[in-house]
């Protein structure tokens, strides 16, 4: 069959109910993209749970923790050994990040050494840099925040 847009020889799989046409699924996805709440079928349409959160594509957020128990900053990272990789280039060693929204407190031993910067390094970059390097321990439960 022939899409009503396009007219090349395609599987038709909605009608837009703005136009009328029969369409394909380039065209679905593209020239009526605006028209997608008023598809008939819903071929194409996600199932969305409203209970689940969506994810933050930017990642998880995680508070560093003190040795007296207040948190002293905040890290973003996708894992929490991106984060604590990131408290460990600021000097920190003993890293406890608390995970927001959970009750997970993730335990890292992390050191910074200064190392000569890389051959393909950019003219910019100074002589010697501090590379981060972090060791999980362990992953304890909390009772509250």
């Amino acid at each position: 069959m022939r899409c009503g847009c396009c007219k090349n020889e395609a599987k038709l799989i909605d009608t837009c109910s703005k136009c009328g046409r029969d369409m394909c699924e380039f065209c679905r996805l593209t020239k009526h993209k605006d028209c997608s709440e008023d598809l008939i079928g819903s071929y194409f349409r996600p199932k969305e749970d409203p209970t689940e959160p969506s994810p933050d594509p930017r990642g998880k957020y995680f508070a560093l923790i003190g040795e007296n128990g207040d948190e002293i900053g905040f890290f973003r990272g996708k894992q929490p050994r991106q984060a604590a990789l990131k408290a460990a280039c600021r000097g920190y060693i003993d890293i406890r990040l608390r995970e927001r929204g959970t009750k997970k407190l993730h335990v890292f031993v992390g050191e910074r050494v200064q190392t000569e910067k890389p051959k393909n390094a950019p003219a910019w970059m100074p002589g010697t840099i501090w590379k981060p390097n972090v060791k999980k321990i362990c992953v304890e439960k909390m009772e509250k925040f």
